[in-house]
């Protein structure tokens, strides 16, 4: 038996801790459902305009999972847009689950 590796687009509110630089806000930790989320490393950046929100993308990950989150840099609001993650203990309702044939 395996994991099928699932990636499942979130779109949630998500509260963030972060270290603000000059380039920038540097998320350290969220928190989704009342539940933290250290974040270990930032895998990727990068910025897009949506009418005029300037929107700040984040790709990030932890020993536990990789995680899109996103900043509106006008409205001020941090979202989850994607979860990835191989552990099915972590996120169960999120997996497939199926027999080697």
């Amino acid at each position: 038996m395996y994991n099928l590796f699932v990636i499942t687009r979130i779109n949630d509110p998500i509260e963030v801790l972060i270290h603000y630089k000059k380039k920038g806000p540097i998320p350290l930790k969220f928190t989704w459902k009342e539940i933290d989320y250290d974040i270990n490393s930032i895998n990727f950046i990068h910025t897009s305009h949506k009418g005029n929100d300037t929107i700040v993308h984040f790709a990030v990950s932890n020993g536990e999972g990789a995680y899109k989150i996103e900043y509106n840099s006008n409205k001020l609001y941090w979202k989850i847009i994607e979860v990835y993650t191989e552990t099915p203990n972590n996120f169960p309702e999120l997996y497939q689950v199926r027999k080697n044939s």
